[in-house]
């Protein structure tokens, strides 16, 4: 369990990796995860992992759910703020 109103950031964290295509360079997500950051620095961040290319060949709507729950972690780390 995170106390919404012990954090001080909430982002999605792509970890991607360049290859060449014949269109140029294109970056593919290799992890993608919801971190959670405390406000003491000290401790370190909560990672949610949604998607990581060595358990799964392709993005099946992770990128979509990881936004999503970006966007409810923010609303309520807001509604805790007041």
């Amino acid at each position: 369990c995170i106390p919404v109103d012990n954090l001080r950031k909430c982002e999605v964290k792509e970890t991607k990796q360049r290859i060449r295509s014949k269109k140029g360079t294109e970056g593919i997500i290799d992890k993608l995860e919801l971190v959670l950051y405390p406000k003491d620095q000290s401790t370190a961040p909560n990672s949610f992992e949604f998607y990581n290319s060595d358990d799964f060949l392709q993005l099946n709507g992770e990128l979509q759910l990881a936004k999503k729950w970006n966007g409810i972690v923010k609303e309520a780390m807001e509604f805790h703020k007041s």
